[in-house]
């Protein structure tokens, strides 16, 4: 006969499972006996069979499950079971239902009385809260035979399992750097603005009109930049002329061209650049700029400029109706003050870039990123730790000098994430939350940050997607939540 006093269904994972058995003095065996953690609780579980028990009518065996602490000054007692002979069985009964009083120190899980004949097996479950001492505990069953008169015959105490709470499961959890494809052709710019100064319907560049001195030594430095720089190469210059809308719109498209002509000249004289590769622009009247300038500024009559700005067609009637605003002194002020810094010069440097090694690479990115492609940069970040401040710094000049790339952004983040900043790696990942390369590295963010229902999201979505690293994630998060 296999008698069960007492059977649980456990719907959750092992912290351990062992299948050796432990016979006793009376030649009881335990089999199946487990340890779990489940949120705060720990439950025991064994078969104790006692098929082999050989016990006199009037004594009694007790088994005693105990967690013992590592170095043994703690320990917490389960509920034990209790074998005895027919006469000891019922000097138990008698005593409970006489006096009503326990007859044992503590509640026992099973009372059993043995037979000496057939099969009898004991199902154990019990829980007991867990306690931090319980780290890394062991689980005994102790044995006490006593006789007729309470009189301890022999004691016994060996070891079901060792570790019982192991240290909680820490994830490991893989971030996704994205490896920027190769620019074959590293085409690059330089957008200038020069503001010299003319005489009144003169094209001419005079040094030493104005600040005209000032304006071409900046020139002369950004253009030499480029120029004498070995390791790029100038494939056009675009120069682009601009006026101040007083005067009729027909001179002043003509004075626009002239002087886009005049500093292309200058450029082309001055660093042996030849005509044909500059393209010149020129567009007249800057009445966009004058709007912007209005809007920024508390210039008198500023609604009524702005009136006259949108809603009359005619760029010289526009000038006439400025003229009369507040008896002229209006457009008084937007001679002195506004217009002077619409007749400017644009140019526009388009140049190509050769290729470098890491060790040049490493160099460039202190002093001239612009220089290199994201690929570059991100072969320079390898060689750091990616915890090292050096790693992240490199990924935040490659995002400051590719703002619009998704994957400079990806790697940003990534490298936040990898530091710590969480919150400041999912606000940059949002920014392109429609790129499924970024969900994994969201997932991350919100794993580290213990919100793990997203998390699991952004993994689902990452690993429907194929993503082998948020796949890989998913389950460490799926062994992070059984482990709670």
């Amino acid at each position: 006969m296999r008698t069960k006093l007492y059977l649980l269904t456990i719907l959750f994972c092992a912290a351990f499972m062992a299948h050796a058995q432990w016979e006793s003095l009376t030649h009881a065996v335990v089999k199946n006996q487990s340890v779990i953690k489940q949120n705060d609780s720990l439950f025991v579980a064994m078969d104790i069979d006692i098929s082999r028990m050989d016990i006199s009518t009037q004594h009694m065996v007790v088994f005693t499950p105990v967690i013992e602490s590592t170095d043994g000054r703690v320990e917490r007692k389960l509920a034990p079971v209790v074998v005895s002979g027919r006469t000891r069985n019922n000097v138990i009964a008698r005593t409970q239902m006489l006096y009503g009083t326990p007859v044992f120190e503590t509640e026992p899980f099973a009372v059993v009385k043995r037979n000496n004949r057939g099969e009898q097996i004991i199902t154990y479950t019990t829980s007991v809260p867990v306690g931090n001492w319980m780290k890394k505990a062991r689980l005994v069953l102790r044995e006490n035979i006593t006789g007729c008169a309470e009189c301890e015959i022999a004691q016994n105490s060996l070891s079901l399992a060792d570790n019982i709470l192991p240290e909680p499961f820490v994830p490991t959890y893989k971030l996704t750097y994205i490896m920027p494809e190769v620019e074959r052709v590293k085409k690059r710019c330089e957008t200038c603005v020069a503001r010299l100064n003319y005489k009144v319907a003169r094209a001419e560049i005079l040094r030493d009109f104005g600040n005209n001195a000032q304006e071409l030594a900046l020139i002369d430095e950004t253009v030499s930049e480029v120029k004498y720089n070995p390791d790029v190469v100038i494939t056009d210059l675009v120069v682009s002329g601009y006026a101040s809308p007083e005067g009729s719109f027909e001179s002043n498209m003509h004075l626009s061209e002239k002087r886009a002509n005049s500093l292309a000249n200058y450029i082309s004289a001055r660093f042996d650049l030849a005509r044909q590769k500059m393209e010149i622009k020129w567009y007249g009247e800057d009445w966009k700029g004058l709007e912007e300038a209005v809007k920024d500024s508390d210039i008198a009559d500023k609604n009524a400029i702005l009136d006259i700005i949108n809603n009359v067609s005619n760029p010289d009637a526009r000038d006439a109706r400025l003229k009369q605003l507040s008896g002229g002194r209006t457009y008084k002020e937007l001679l002195n003050t506004l217009y002077p810094p619409l007749r400017r010069n644009e140019y526009l440097i388009n140049y190509e870039v050769r290729a470098f090694n890491v060790e040049e690479a490493k160099q460039l990115i202190k002093t001239k990123p612009q220089l290199l492609s994201l690929n570059e940069m991100y072969l320079v970040a390898e060689t750091y730790p990616a915890s090292s401040s050096e790693f992240k710094e490199v990924f935040d000049i490659a995002q400051r000098m590719f703002p619009d790339d998704a994957i400079a952004i990806m790697n940003v983040a990534a490298a936040d994430i990898e530091n710590g900043n969480n919150q400041n790696g999912i606000n940059r990942l949002m920014t392109i939350e429609t790129d499924p390369r970024a969900w994994n590295n969201i997932g991350v963010a919100y794993a580290r940050m213990s919100e793990l229902d997203k998390a699991r999201t952004y993994f689902e979505k990452a690993a429907a997607q194929g993503d082998a690293d948020a796949k890989a994630n998913l389950e460490q998060l799926e062994k992070v939540l059984k482990d709670k």
